[in-house]
């Protein structure tokens, strides 16, 4: 792998490894950007808390029983990811924002620790 001083300022986040030789007299060499970027499609997390929301069965049997037409198999995929949008809009207006209720508890936990050590 041949780099210039340009390009290794420009990537100062790569990072590479060589790898065993194989089938030739070259090692082959296998590389990758430490910073990652934050994926656009975010994975859908069910939180254990909606369990205990008496209207969680309702948003669930008024999302999966809306008519949508299609064949079997693409339906039940539709209908997952519409169910996953109803339950993310649903769990911010009962729950809030969780990241920032999350942000405040963490504040209040530091302002305690602050206030004992005084």
């Amino acid at each position: 792998m041949l780099v210039n001083q340009g390009w290794q300022e420009g990537n100062a986040r790569w990072r590479s490894k060589i790898l065993t030789r194989k089938l030739s007299y070259h090692n082959p060499i296998v590389g990758w950007n430490t910073q990652i970027p934050k994926p656009h499609n975010i994975p859908f997390r069910f939180r254990k808390v909606w369990i205990s929301h008496k209207s969680l069965k309702d948003v669930v049997e008024a999302s999966w029983n809306e008519p949508l037409y299609d064949v079997p198999i693409r339906k039940v995929v539709k209908k997952l990811k519409r169910l996953k949008q109803k339950l993310k809009s649903w769990s911010f207006e009962v729950f809030g924002n969780h990241a920032q209720h999350l942000k405040q508890l963490e504040e209040e936990m530091v302002q305690i620790l602050k206030d004992q050590e005084n």
